[in-house]
Formats: C-alpha cells, structure tokens, sequence
C-alpha cells in the first residue's frame, strides 16, 4: 500500500503543478493590466516598446481594457494616446457644484425683502 500512495501523492503533485503552470500564462493584456496599475497611465508607445509587440495590436489590446472597464483609454486633444487607471481623470471643467434650491430661492428673498425696505426708506413705495 505504500507504493500506491506514493503514485497517488505523485499524481496529486503533477496535478497541482500542470494548474500552477496555467496559471503562469501571462498574455499581453494581463502586462498592460499591470503597466497601467503601476504607473497609472501610460502612452500606448511607450507601452508598445515594453512589450515589443506593434502600436496598432497595443491600441485593440487598449480598447478591449477600455470595453470591459479594467483600464480607461484616453485621446487627448494634442499627442498621443493614453491608457490609464479608471477614475483617474483629471479635473472636470465644470466643477462648480450649484446649490440646493431651497437656498437659492432663500437668498433670493432676502434680496427682495432688502430693496423694498430700501424703496420704503426712500420712499418710492
């Protein structure tokens, strides 16, 4: 019974090691993946050089990031594209936030109260 253990712990053991060897594929996309979670952003040239592959296969491997959400592919108005974290946008042109409108009407009121008082003081009303 020893040797069928043996045989048995040694089937086990390939087991485990043909599941860490599929595990150990690493595809263009996982290293862009990582690229960009170490970076941050990142040009698509300079990400095409790291991985030696060409600019047009780097920027479909971007877009595919891009469509399932894991990366953000950017073209800015002047240079080159970008790929970066998501959520890492700069900051939004209109960052003004308006206020409620209950104290927008509330001021509103406070202004009207303050130029009757003024016309009564003069007396125009």
């Amino acid at each position: 019974m020893g040797l069928l253990n043996r045989i048995e712990e040694k089937g086990k053991a390939n087991s485990a090691e043909s599941a860490a060897a599929t595990d150990a594929i690493v595809t263009d996309i996982d290293r862009m993946q990582a690229i960009v979670a170490k970076h941050g952003s990142m040009g698509l040239k300079d990400i095409a050089v790291i991985l030696k592959a060409d600019a047009k296969r780097v920027e479909e491997l971007a877009r595919i990031l891009d469509k399932h959400g894991i990366a953000e592919l950017y073209y800015p108005p002047v240079g080159e594209p970008l790929l970066r974290k998501t959520g890492t946008a700069g900051p939004q042109r209109n960052a003004f936030k308006k206020p409620p409108l209950l104290v927008t009407m509330g001021i509103l009121l406070l202004i009207a109260i303050a130029v009757i008082a003024v016309l009564k003081i003069y007396g125009v009303l």
